[in-house]
């Protein structure tokens, strides 16, 4: 992706390669919830990148790290050096950052901690367990509910000048 992504809602994607991956631009207001990839299960930016990620939440991903940075032996000077401001990163099965991405927990606003939605999505395994290909992902309400930590973390000064409300106006 080389471009900008901002207020959306992306659950549940992908598959053994379906990661969200970032060569340039700005990721800015999303919620990413049970996204899983082997690596950057949230997001993965490409070698030699600098994206600017801010004021999202990546959370609960089944595998691979919430976000992702290039980062290979065989390739120095090739790391990925995103830009990582006010985000909430949480409880990635693969851990929070990876790669040439240090824990960014207390650094430049960014948080771990539980977001607290109204409702989680979960994968409905349609009572059938052992038949994993009937298996269907049941939809939450991603609102973060009052109190949550996620509360007016964000910094406005991060938002592209054409957004000026979040997505519910």
């Amino acid at each position: 992706m080389s471009a900008e992504a901002y207020g959306f809602v992306i659950t549940a994607l992908g598959d053994d390669d379906g990661e969200e991956r970032i060569f340039k631009g700005t990721v800015v207001n999303n919620t990413m919830v049970h996204n899983k990839a082997p690596q950057g299960g949230g997001i993965y930016c490409g070698p030699k990148t600098t994206p600017r990620i801010a004021n999202n939440i990546i959370s609960f991903g089944p595998e691979g790290e919430g976000i992702y940075g290039f980062d290979d032996p065989c390739w120095p000077g090739w790391e990925a050096e995103p830009n990582v401001l006010h985000n909430d990163v949480f409880d990635n099965i693969g851990g929070n950052y990876g790669g040439s991405l240090t824990d960014q927990t207390g650094i430049n606003g960014n948080i771990s901690v539980d977001p607290n939605f109204v409702r989680i999505g979960y994968w409905d395994d349609a009572n059938t367990p052992s038949d994993p290909n009937d298996d269907f992902f049941v939809p939450g309400n991603y609102h973060i509910l009052p109190g949550s930590a996620c509360n007016d973390v964000g910094d406005n000064n991060s938002l592209p000048a054409s957004l000026d409300t979040d997505i519910d106006g």
